[in-house]
């Protein structure tokens, strides 16, 4: 068993939060690569962009703490709706974190353009879902506005991580589709755009139960299909 479904929280098994972990091993391990190649290819460049605050890495080309976290907090929540819709056999397309999804890389994968996607599921009859998370101690997303205009997913479905010392529940607050999120303002943090939504405005508009009813309504739906 992954994640046991309560009712609006999902309690995460210790087996959930390993896969998790290596996932978010995996990512912070190929951004250093890059960091590291952007650093040795032009080193007064990296350190301009850096200090500017336009590339998220550390002087070193390691990245730093907050952004390693943030991965950690992305893997968990991801896997998490994966175990859920599998447990609520709803098919899906994920994301796969293993696959490589570096632009530069030693070898080209011929399956690269075919097997790596932006959004992190697809559900037929649904669409493309992008999974964020929050915690308690700050309740909001925030939606980075170029890449959410270069993704483009069709849903926004937010989790709050209820305790990150100890991650062992989640709470699904809700959905957004991509026009919601739009209508929110926006606000800029050095020369990034992004939309700040608190887990309320989730919970408000398009909460968690009726997530888990159109999700229903989707198996439903494929039921008739096949």
């Amino acid at each position: 068993m992954g994640v046991k479904v309560e009712g609006l929280f999902q309690e995460i098994e210790p087996e959930t939060l390993e896969v998790a972990k290596l996932y978010a091993e995996f990512y912070v391990k190929r951004c250093e690569q890059v960091g590291k190649m952007l650093k040795e290819r032009d080193p007064k460049k990296f350190e301009y962009y850096v200090k500017k605050g336009w590339w998220g890495f550390n002087l070193d080309g390691t990245l730093p703490e907050d952004r390693i976290q943030h991965q950690r907090r992305m893997r968990i929540t991801q896997k998490a709706f994966e175990i859920a819709l599998q447990q609520l056999q709803i098919p899906y397309i994920p994301n796969d974190p293993a696959i490589d999804w570096r632009p530069l890389r030693e070898r080209k994968d011929p399956l690269e353009t075919t097997t790596k996607f932006r959004y992190d599921f697809y559900i037929p009859f649904f669409g493309e879902i992008d999974i964020k998370n929050a915690t308690l101690e700050k309740p909001a997303v925030s939606i980075n506005d170029k890449d959410f205009g270069e993704e483009n997913p069709e849903f926004v479905i937010t989790y709050q991580i209820l305790d990150m010392n100890e991650p062992r529940w989640l709470k699904l607050a809700g959905f957004l589709s991509n026009s919601e999120v739009k209508e929110h303002p926006t606000s800029k943090s050095g020369n990034i755009e992004y939309y700040p939504i608190t887990i309320e405005d989730f919970e408000t508009k398009h909460g968690a139960e009726e997530l888990c009813d159109r999700l229903l309504f989707v198996r439903a739906q494929m039921e008739k299909a096949s």
